[in-house]
């Protein structure tokens, strides 16, 4: 896209210098050459609007295409590991330990940035189910879901799959 033509900062208006080129072409017309050069700046501005708004409603379509795409593919992993968590059994001894070790590793200067960022969504919901589980004596075997709080993640999928519709 072309420099603009107005520039507006803090309030202050300022031109580009064509404008003025066109102002002094205009000079027959005397006092009105700066106005109908200014017009036409404005002219000029205001048919970049549209095809700017144009422009992005297309880019914003394209992104919502993409990001739709996205949560449909991520929704559709997630629904099926909740599944297959919801047929496994473990132990609470070993979400304990795992739960340890997602608190090093948020802890951990080397791990990357997606790794602090993956063990800090982890940790409550590991956490949340397991005080209540653990209070018992001993170790016992439960469902992987069971031991998740899946509740958020669930709603966020429930409200997505409704505006899908």
């Amino acid at each position: 896209m072309t420099a603009e033509l107005i520039h507006v900062n803090q309030g202050r208006v300022t031109f580009d210098r064509a404008v003025g080129h066109i102002a002094t072409a205009l000079s027959p017309l005397g006092a009105a050459a700066s106005i109908t050069a200014t017009i036409g700046a404005c002219a000029v501005e205001i048919g970049r609007f549209k095809l700017q708004a144009e422009s992005l409603a297309i880019q914003r379509d394209i992104a919502t295409g993409i990001i739709r795409g996205r949560q449909s593919e991520i929704v559709f992993l997630y629904n099926s590991e909740r599944s297959r968590a919801a047929n496994l059994d473990i132990s609470i001894k070993a979400m304990v330990r795992s739960l340890d070790r997602m608190t090093d590793l948020l802890c951990d200067a080397n791990a990357s940035i997606k790794q602090h960022e993956i063990a800090e969504h982890l940790i409550p919901i590991m956490a949340s189910e397991l005080g209540e589980r653990n209070n018992a004596a001993g170790d016992h075997v439960v469902r992987l879901t069971d031991s998740l709080r899946l509740g958020g993640i669930d709603a966020a999928v429930a409200a997505w799959r409704a505006l899908e519709r």
